[in-house]
């Protein structure tokens, strides 16, 4: 990974990147607001399809605007599920939050 610091005032969205999503880090998004970061955004691998939804609403309240997972894991023949449309809003979230 490549790493780059910049001055807070200029930080336009920052994107939280989780490998497995298991829970919510509260403390995260009101850390990074208290330097004046507004837009905070979480993706993750991968998490489990009947977590998704509680986890989604936990991180909206935790003050993260949008949650994204590459795909979740399900039980059944296929164990991963893709959702291209929620890709596509999620980066569509992204790009309105960074438009000057």
């Amino acid at each position: 990974m490549d790493f780059k610091f910049v001055e807070p005032e200029r930080v336009r969205a920052v994107v939280s990147c989780k490998s497995s999503l298991l829970g919510i880090d509260k403390t995260y998004p009101e850390k990074l607001k208290r330097h004046g970061v507004k837009h905070i955004f979480l993706f993750a691998e991968c998490c489990r399809e009947t977590q998704f939804e509680k986890l989604e609403k936990r991180a909206k309240n935790a003050g993260y605007l949008s949650l994204c997972c590459l795909y979740l894991i399900q039980k059944g023949p296929s164990p991963f599920k893709y959702d291209e449309v929620s890709y596509v809003d999620f980066g569509k979230a992204i790009l309105k939050a960074v438009e000057p």
